[in-house]
């Protein structure tokens, strides 16, 4: 997606409870922003748009590579041209990286959460009288949607809970491989 709008937003949604005096969402002592100096001007330009132009951000980019030679993790800081490089193996860094690692920890388990649910919703669920526990019974029995939809009926009707009237309303609904 949209690297620079996806940080627009969470800060939107972030700083506005702050605006609220929520007392969970109080702003924080120093707003950290993976990523570099185009990252970092996005933060700071939502941030001035909602209120928060005071707020002390820095953007942290990994470390990257250069030809040969490896450039160190960076701090980008508001109105410094150049980032501060961060010297491998000492507490900056260490904190910084932690930081860091865990809200990328935390993204990829909610992207995975997000990946695994739009993976379970399928073409079954519009079939009338095939919940939750029958739908997962069948792909666990078919695999997909479209292996359900192309088994013989009496396959369909040896899976626990499909009787003649389901079986019949899932083939229905999937309709038949001719017409895809």
């Amino acid at each position: 997606g949209d690297a620079y709008a996806a940080i627009a937003e969470v800060l939107s949604r972030r700083f506005r409870r702050a605006a609220r005096d929520e007392e969970r969402w109080r702003a924080p002592d120093l707003l950290v922003v993976d990523g570099g100096r185009g990252q970092l001007d996005r933060a700071a330009a939502a941030l001035e748009d909602l209120g928060f132009a005071a707020q002390p951000v820095v953007a942290l980019a990994k470390a990257r590579r250069d030809g040969e030679s490896a450039v160190s993790d960076r701090v980008f800081l508001p109105g410094r041209k150049n980032p501060i490089p961060l010297r491998s193996g000492t507490s900056p860094l260490f904190l910084l990286a932690a930081a860091r690692d865990e809200a990328h920890r935390l993204a990829n388990a909610y992207q995975r959460g997000t990946r695994s649910r739009r993976v379970v919703r399928s073409k079954l669920d519009g079939v009338p009288g095939v919940g939750p526990k029958l739908k997962k019974e069948l792909i666990a029995t078919f695999g997909s949607p479209r292996r359900v939809r192309d088994a013989p009926r009496e396959d369909l009707l040896a899976v626990p809970g499909v009787g003649p009237a389901i079986a019949e309303r899932i083939r229905d609904h999937l309709g038949s491989e001719d017409e895809e």
